[in-house]
C-alpha cells in the first residue's frame, strides 16, 4: 500500500487510486480537508465504521458538538496525570526487561509492554499492560478485517474500571462521563496510547541504530525532540487517514463526487521532495526551523489534532532516554527492517536489534 500511495502521489496533488479512492497530497489541500472544509469531509468511512462498535461515539469517532465536548473532557484528564513518576518507574522496568533478554532480540514486545504500562498506570493506578495489549490487538483485527465486534469485548475494561482507584486522570473523566460512555472513552485511550507511541519509539531506535553518529543521550531536550520529529516524519504511526466527501467538492481543479473516500497520508506528504529535499535521508536538523503547516503532521492537525500529542512525545522521549542511557542499540544483519502498513505503521515481524549494555 505504501508503494502504491507513493506512485499515485506522483501523478498530481489530487489523484485517484485504482480502487476509486482519492489521495490528497499537498499541504494546502490537506488543510482544506482537515480544517477549512472539514464539515464536508466526515469520518463516515469503512475504517471508522468498523471501529464504531469498539469506540462508540468517543473522541475518535465523534463529530461536531459531541466531539468538542469529548475533547474538552480528555484534555484536562490527560493533564491531570503525574507522568514524570509513571515514566521514571516504567523506564527502569523497560531497561530491566531488555537487560534480561539477551543481546540479540526483538525489542518490539518490551517496548509495547512499556507504553501499555504507562497508560494503564495513569488510568487505573496500576499496570494492566495485558489489558491494553489485548485491546490493541482486538482493534487491529476489527479495523483491518472488518470482522464483527464480539459480544462482551469491553468486559475487561469494565472490570478494570470497577476495580480501579480514583486516579486523577480517571476522576477527571468520570466527573463528566459514566456507564458505557466512560467505557468507550477509556477504550479509545487504551488503543491510541499504546501502539502509536510504541511505534514512534521503535522507529526512532531503528533510525538511531543506522546513524550512530547521532548520540541521543548527549543531546539537549531540543535536540532529542528534533530526532523524534524526524523519526515521525519518516515513519508516522498514523500513516494514513480517510474522510468521506458529503457534498461534491473541487480540490486542485479536481472534482470529488459526493460519497467519495479521500485519503490523506503523512507517509506520502512527509516524503515529498518538493517539501523535504533528499526526503529519504535521516536528518534531524530539518527541524531547526518549524515545518510548513501540514507538511509534517504525524499527530494530524487543525481542531482534530491528537489531544494526547504532548503526552505521547514526553513518553517517547523519556523511554528513549532510559533505553539509550543503558544500552548501545545496533541493527541486526539477519533481520532486515521494513514497514508494515496496518492500522499503525510497525516494523514488519518486529524490530530485532543487538542490545549491548553501556560500560
Amino acid at each position: 500500500m505504501l508503494k502504491q500511495l507513493a506512485e499515485v502521489a506522483s501523478r498530481g496533488p489530487v489523484s485517484r487510486l485504482d480502487d476509486g479512492r482519492w489521495l490528497v497530497r499537498d499541504p494546502e489541500h490537506i488543510r482544506e480537508v482537515l480544517v477549512a472544509r472539514r464539515l464536508n469531509y466526515t469520518k463516515d468511512t469503512p475504517v471508522y465504521r468498523a471501529t464504531r462498535g469498539l469506540f462508540g461515539e468517543g473522541l475518535l469517532n465523534a463529530s461536531g458538538p459531541a466531539w468538542r465536548a469529548r475533547r474538552d473532557i480528555a484534555q484536562p484528564a490527560l493533564r491531570a496525570v503525574d507522568l514524570d513518576a509513571v515514566l521514571e518507574r516504567t523506564g527502569r522496568e523497560l531497561v530491566t526487561d531488555l537487560r534480561s533478554g539477551g543481546v540479540s532480540r526483538d525489542i518490539s514486545g518490551p517496548v509495547r509492554s512499556a507504553t501499555a504500562r504507562v497508560l494503564t498506570r495513569a488510568l487505573f493506578g496500576d499496570a494492566r499492560e495485558e489489558l491494553a495489549l489485548q485491546w490493541s490487538e482486538v482493534v487491529r483485527v476489527r479495523a483491518e478485517t472488518g470482522a464483527a465486534v464480539p459480544e462482551g469485548v469491553h468486559d475487561g475494561i469494565r472490570r478494570a474500571l470497577a476495580e480501579a482507584p480514583g486516579t486523577p486522570m480517571l476522576a477527571a473523566m468520570a466527573s463528566h462521563l459514566s456507564g458505557e460512555a466512560l467505557v468507550f472513552e477509556v477504550a479509545t485511550l487504551l488503543f491510541a496510547g499504546t501502539d502509536t507511541t510504541a511505534s514512534s519509539i521503535l522507529w526512532t531506535l531503528h533510525l538511531l541504530s543506522e546513524h550512530p553518529e547521532v548520540e541521543f543521550v548527549a543531546l539537549d531536550r531540543a535536540g532529542r525532540r528534533r530526532v523524534l520529529h524526524e523519526a515521525l516524519r519518516l515513519y508516522p504511526p498514523a500513516w494514513c487517514l480517510s474522510r468521506r466527501v458529503e457534498h461534491a467538492d473541487t480540490l486542485a481543479g479536481v472534482t470529488l463526487p459526493a460519497g467519495a473516500e479521500v485519503l490523506v497520508s503523512p507517509w506520502v506528504t512527509q516524503r515529498l521532495p518538493s517539501l523535504w529535499p533528499d526526503p529519504e535521508r535521516f536528518d534531524p536538523s530539518r527541524f531547526l526551523r518549524p515545518p510548513l503547516p501540514f507538511s509534517w503532521f504525524p499527530f494530524l492537525g487543525g481542531p482534530r489534532r491528537c489531544v494526547g500529542a504532548a503526552m505521547a512525545e514526553q513518553e517517547a522521549l523519556s523511554l528513549l532516554d532510559a533505553v539509550l542511557s543503558a544500552f548501545h542499540m545496533r541493527g541486526h544483519a539477519l533481520f532486515p527492517v521494513a514497514p508494515e502498513a496496518g492500522l499503525t505503521l510497525r516494523p514488519r515481524g518486529g524490530l530485532w536489534m543487538l542490545v549491548q549494555p553501556r560500560s
